[in-house]
């Protein structure tokens, strides 16, 4: 389905269980991309950027606000930009 429909019409069809439907995209849209890229990222020796993010900040402090920004673009969720608070 076009993501456009789902945003004009989103009781069109809705999914049948919201809430995990939802758990599903949050961690999809936190993997950070194909794991083709992790994989080439890993054989070059570098991380993630969410993987640098949990090397430099406190554990369980980062929150991340930007999450769902251009969440519909199946090949750039959040236009490959992360933001958010958290203590170093």
């Amino acid at each position: 389905m076009d993501p456009v429909d789902l945003q004009e019409n989103p009781q069109e069809n809705p999914p049948q269980n919201p809430s995990q439907s939802l758990q599903q995209r949050i961690a999809a849209l936190r993997r950070g991309g194909p794991e083709k890229y992790h994989a080439r990222n890993r054989e070059q020796g570098k991380l993630f950027a969410r993987e640098r993010l949990e090397r430099l900040l406190d554990p369980g402090t980062f929150v991340e606000d930007g999450l769902f920004a251009n969440c519909l673009a199946e090949d750039l969720p959040a236009d490959g930009v992360i933001t958010g608070i958290g203590r170093v």
